[in-house]
């Protein structure tokens, strides 16, 4: 047998949920900027590595940095792929 909610029970649950939507939304609020700028600076790195000679200085004195770039470059370049496949 299922229990129908009391009014008190339905307003506790509706005030505990609250704190979740407002995280929620200030979450979707920022999403596009941080989007934004994760394509404009994956953007830049992929310039900066493709440039033979900046790359070449990196992986000389700085491979791991190097290493991170690609991977930020990468992983960019698959959310974009995936973004266009949903569309």
């Amino acid at each position: 047998m299922v229990r129908a909610l009391t009014p008190e029970q339905l307003a506790r649950v509706q005030r505990e949920m609250e704190g979740p939507r407002r995280a929620f939304k200030a979450v979707e609020t920022s999403y596009g900027d941080s989007v934004l700028n994760l394509v404009v600076a994956s953007g830049y790195l992929a310039k900066q590595i493709g440039n033979p000679r900046m790359s070449r200085y990196l992986e000389r004195h700085h491979p791991e940095i190097l290493a991170e770039f690609k991977a930020i470059v990468a992983t960019s370049s698959l959310d974009e792929v995936g973004a266009v496949a949903v569309q």
